[in-house]
């Protein structure tokens, strides 16, 4: 009997689901207003997990990549989508819980670490370094593009958690 009961919603629900697919069409008036709202807001990604790319051959992030090459994120696509940056991630698999893995993790996530302070390094034209929430605006006010440092799985730390304080 619920089932029935529900069978009114469920009919609805299936009959409105195509109207959700539908284009919608923005007067150029509407999109230039959200496009000024959009340059207004400070907008991060909250996972980037381009570091893993750094140390591919011939990856370059001021360069387009095609997103199917494993590239889903770079400089060029960043500023047409208007994208000021977000937290660029040290990640590394977890794999066996001996000492030479933690060991192997720990290096990994140096070097993740290490290719996130070469981009910067390598671009301080086109990105900066954000400590505290308060450096985010001022970087995107400066022009570049900013980049926090996260951690997905604290793996490569369990070696020597004192690497913490990078």
């Amino acid at each position: 009997m619920p089932v029935l009961r529900r069978l009114p919603l469920l009919l609805a629900l299936a009959l409105a689901a195509p109207l959700s697919a539908q284009a919608i069409d923005f007067s150029a008036q509407e999109l230039a207003r959200a496009n000024a709202l959009q340059q207004r807001l400070l907008t991060l990604d909250s996972h980037l997990d381009m570091p893993a790319n750094f140390g591919r051959s011939g990856f370059d992030i001021t360069q387009r990549h095609d997103h199917n090459a494993l590239s889903q994120v770079d400089l060029p696509r960043m500023v047409e989508g208007a994208l000021d940056g977000g937290f660029w991630a040290i990640y590394t698999g977890q794999g066996d819980r001996s000492a030479a893995a933690h060991l192997a993790e720990r290096d990994q996530g140096q070097q993740r670490l290490l290719d996130i302070r070469e981009m910067l390094a390598a671009h301080p034209d086109r990105f900066a370094l954000a400590l505290t929430a308060d450096d985010a605006a001022r970087i995107k006010a400066s022009g570049k593009r900013v980049v926090y440092i996260s951690m997905e799985n604290v793996s490569p730390l369990v070696a020597d958690p004192s690497l913490l304080s990078f």
